[in-house]
């Protein structure tokens, strides 16, 4: 803060006691604004400045803005001539490529992120704009050569499949992981599929570890639409609703009755539960929402009632206070209503700024996952049976990713499953699954989802 703007604070002080403080805050905010996007456009003209052969325009701006907007505001008011749309989203994404990897910023990440889904970059099939954001960022991040802006979209002789890799490791790790989400479908599977794993300290030493996990929790929690969990009241619960609520995470007890409520029958039962939707409903509108779309041609009778719980003021009562109890039952119990406030509803955003500003690479994070995000509508208990004997049967099978099970039969991994000892069901998943033979259905899925991405991988190598 220099001496005028230390003395505009001052006036605006004072003059806010008599309710005429907003001008001189105009006055002083516009300052600050010019300040920091001057900063912004430094950063953009400093990287341009020593590659393209063009005559640069200086101007100012008061306005508020982001990076990415500053940026964009910068490009937008250069003479360049015949200069696409896509090609100036090229210009600012390679930009704040540049400035990422000078600063680690993880605000700048995310904006990356936002700016790569633009381009629908896929690596079985690479599109016209992809390769134009390919040849400028070899020329301006890679090779940093002198060059005009038409050259610098212009096609050369790469080999696109390779810079897209090379391209991916720097700035989108998640581009990879993100065909197995598209393909299958199974984008919250495989994210509470990496809490798992970074829970478990299975990528610590790629810096990812359980700390990270709770700041982002702590984070998340600082804001007001943070997801919830419900109590469910209901009588005659359809069976899609009921299918649904015990597939998520949650606590099933004894149908309550009514006590010491004026008029109403103490006999009177309800079915009752408590979980936390994997959906990340933070209202209970949106999970009424998303009952009706279950049973749109419901004709039966019936009764739902949504009690949100927040979480996040949770009290606990325990002896001894620090919860170092020698019972195991008793410490599991803890545990499991922990989960309640706690939960893992991690965003996207989140967990990918972790991943990428930690040292794994694309093939080392593929290699990591385990093959349970290959099955839609996997069970809990056998998902957890997966990820904890995930090494166990890779040796067993002689594989290191996901795609290598394409090569496998259903009946050899579903072998190489039982071997590893019995699954946990839980009691509604038992009711659930009936006499199938789950192993079987399980491996028969793992096995032909594998070769469906094996194609659409494999040009990445992994």
């Amino acid at each position: 803060m220099d001496i005028l703007d230390k003395i505009l604070w001052f006036i605006e002080r004072i003059l806010s006691y008599f309710g005429q403080g907003e001008p001189i805050k105009a006055i002083r905010d516009g300052r600050i604004n010019e300040s920091t996007n001057n900063k912004y456009f430094s950063e953009i003209k400093e990287l341009y400045q020593g590659l393209l052969q063009e005559q640069w325009v200086d101007f100012k701006s008061k306005e508020k803005m982001d990076r990415t907007g500053a940026y964009h505001l910068w490009v937008d008011n250069q003479n360049f001539r015949s200069v696409s749309n896509t090609q100036k989203n090229i210009l600012v994404l390679l930009a704040l490529c540049n400035e990422y990897s000078n600063s680690k910023n993880v605000d700048t990440f995310s904006a990356i992120r936002s700016y790569t889904e633009t381009f629908s970059i896929s690596f079985s099939s690479i599109n016209d704009d992809t390769k134009s954001l390919l040849n400028a960022y070899n020329r301006a991040l890679v090779l940093k050569q002198k060059t005009t802006i038409e050259e610098l979209f212009s096609d050369t002789e790469l080999d696109y499949s390779k810079v897209l890799k090379e391209f991916a490791e720097k700035y989108a790790k998640d581009l990879a992981v993100k065909v197995i989400t598209d393909q299958l479908s199974q984008s919250e599977e495989l994210r509470s599929t990496l809490i798992s794993l970074i829970k478990e300290g299975r990528l610590n030493t790629y810096g990812i570890n359980q700390k990270t996990l709770e700041k982002l929790e702590t984070d998340l929690k600082a804001k007001a639409n943070y997801a919830k969990t419900f109590l469910i009241m209901a009588n005659k619960l359809p069976k899609e609703i009921e299918e649904y609520i015990k597939k998520q995470p949650g606590l099933t007890g004894f149908a309550p009755k009514s006590r010491n409520i004026p008029r109403m029958p103490p006999k009177h039962q309800f079915s009752a539960y408590i979980f936390r939707p994997s959906d990340g409903f933070k209202t209970s509108e949106e999970l009424i929402r998303k009952f009706k779309s279950l049973t749109k041609n419901a004709t039966n009778e019936m009764m739902v009632v949504v009690f949100p719980i927040d979480g996040i003021n949770i009290a606990n009562y325990t002896f001894p206070a620090n919860q170092s109890f020698q019972n195991k039952m008793l410490k599991e119990a803890f545990d499991i209503s922990a989960y309640f406030k706690t939960g893992t509803q991690y965003s996207d955003a989140d967990i990918w700024n972790v991943i990428l500003s930690s040292e794994i690479n694309i093939d080392e994070l593929i290699s990591l996952i385990p093959f349970n995000v290959l099955v839609p509508g996997i069970y809990p208990s056998e998902k957890a049976f997966i990820i904890a004997n995930y090494s166990h049967i890779q040796s067993k099978l002689g594989i290191t990713k996901l795609t290598e099970l394409a090569d496998k039969s259903p009946e050899l991994l579903k072998h190489t499953l039982s071997e590893m000892g019995a699954i946990n069901y839980s009691r509604e998943e038992t009711k659930a699954k009936g006499n199938s033979d789950r192993l079987a259905i399980i491996s028969s899925e793992i096995i032909n989802n594998s070769k469906k991405l094996k194609d659409s991988l494999g040009l990445l190598g992994v």
